[in-house]
């Protein structure tokens, strides 16, 4: 179990040939690189939604966890998937976060090689 994570998620998981050459759909390629499947583009999905949570009893977070426009608590998850839904990153927004989807440095680097 302690192997699942770093064996399956994450950028440590798969190489970027694998992302362009096994997780990358025929559509995409169609649509984003004009069908070239020679190039070495990679086509990423960035997804984010909300996630509406009950009220926490932890007072701070349940403050900056509130959402004055959607009127209920809530968590906000960014996602980075290939285009045939292959996990790679993922972040959890809320109020601290506000603006920073990608925190830390070390997530900057990694993201560098795309």
């Amino acid at each position: 179990m302690c192997t699942l994570v770093p064996e399956n998620l994450g950028f440590e998981a798969i190489s970027r040939e694998d992302i362009r050459t096994k997780h990358t759909t025929d559509l995409a390629k169609e649509i984003f690189l004009d069908g070239d499947t020679e190039s070495d583009n990679i086509i990423l999905v960035a997804d984010g939604t909300y996630i509406y949570i009950e009220k926490s009893k932890d007072y701070k977070f349940a403050r900056s966890s509130y959402s004055v426009h959607k009127g209920r608590p809530l968590v906000k998850p960014m996602m980075l998937v290939t285009t045939t839904g292959k996990s790679l990153f993922y972040s959890l927004k809320h109020k601290h976060t506000k603006g920073k989807v990608f925190q830390a440095d070390e997530t900057i680097d990694k993201i560098s090689f795309l």
